[in-house]
């Protein structure tokens, strides 16, 4: 199989993305800590293939979604592909996770953005030469495609799954809540007032996934805050503005059932960018998270996500693979 989300526990993700998992997976993880810029500590975590003979052939530095983290499900990700492999960083940004800040609160979305950044240079700087790609879901996507504008010529290609280019219509914040936001978020910014779906229950297809998703201890729970929903807007925002910007090679992965992020948006997007190596795949009655799908699905996602990382690994990734 080319993902190991087949061998997921039924209880609980603590139960398996342990060291006996990983260990069975030839994959090593290394657990970190960095200070922001703000004073607060910020996690972050690497994974890469084990045994010093194997050197990665590229680096994939991978920013998660809102309410989520870097570990749970989005480590599966991680060690599918240092499977194929890659090296991998990922943080939990600022409120999530197990990061300093409050649970589920963004008060500027730069802030995050310079966090990446951070964490990010200190990576490659670990591997110097080698390939980097930068792969975002959901809020993350918004921010992996923010993050290449900021440092042109540095990437080698960006990989946006199921990218917050827009906000569904259904997320979004009621009349009048939509006009009243900005003045909101200035008066009571932390205040969880944003009336939403359950962004599980319409982000995960199958029934079982949701169920451990539930189970996270790390998840952050509850509506939005305030000033949380304005960031995420003005992400939105400032992607749509500055696509027209986008030169680096892109792959985007959306499924057409989303209903969390506006695949229209994803698509409009698309259009602008000027990068000359760009796909965009929209999947076929697939729902916002693409590892929350069946697994016959899961794994014609990562295979296009795979092939797609090694053709532009310029091939250091010859033999270094493992089904």
């Amino acid at each position: 199989m080319a993902y190991p989300i087949h061998e997921r526990a039924q209880e609980a993700f603590s139960e398996f993305v342990d060291d006996p998992f990983l260990q069975k997976h030839g994959v090593i993880r290394r657990q970190s800590h960095m200070r922001n810029r703000r004073g607060l500590d910020i996690y972050t975590q690497s994974w890469a293939p084990a045994g010093s003979s194997r050197r990665p052939c590229g680096l994939v530095c991978m920013i998660h979604g809102f309410m989520v983290h870097s570990g749970g499900p989005w480590e599966l990700t991680a060690i599918a592909m240092v499977k194929q492999g890659f090296a991998v960083y990922a943080l939990d940004l600022q409120g999530h996770g197990r990061s300093e800040g409050l649970r589920g609160y963004i008060p500027d979305i730069q802030w995050l953005l310079d966090d990446c950044i951070e964490f990010f240079n200190c990576s490659r700087a670990e591997a110097p030469g080698l390939p980097a790609f930068l792969y975002g879901e959901s809020l993350g996507g918004a921010l992996a495609l923010l993050v290449s504008l900021r440092q042109p010529g540095v990437w080698k290609g960006v990989i946006l799954s199921g990218p917050m280019c827009g906000i569904a219509r259904s997320f979004m914040p009621p009349w009048p809540m939509e006009l009243l936001l900005p003045l909101a978020s200035i008066v009571v910014p932390t205040w969880k007032a944003v009336p939403t779906q359950s962004l599980v229950k319409a982000s995960y297809k199958e029934p079982t996934f949701r169920k451990l998703i539930r189970t996270d201890p790390y998840l952050c729970r509850g509506l939005p805050r305030v000033a949380s929903a304005r960031e995420l807007l003005k992400a939105c925002d400032e992607v749509q503005r500055r696509s027209y910007e986008v030169c680096v090679p892109l792959l985007i992965l959306h499924g057409d059932t989303d209903h969390v992020c506006d695949v229209k948006a994803t698509e409009v997007v698309y259009e602008r960018v000027q990068s000359h190596d760009k796909t965009l795949k929209i999947l076929p009655g697939m729902w916002h998270q693409l590892i929350g799908e069946p697994p016959e699905n899961v794994d014609c996602v990562f295979k296009l996500v795979f092939s797609w990382l090694r053709d532009r690994a310029t091939g250091a990734c010859n033999g270094n693979a493992k089904g």
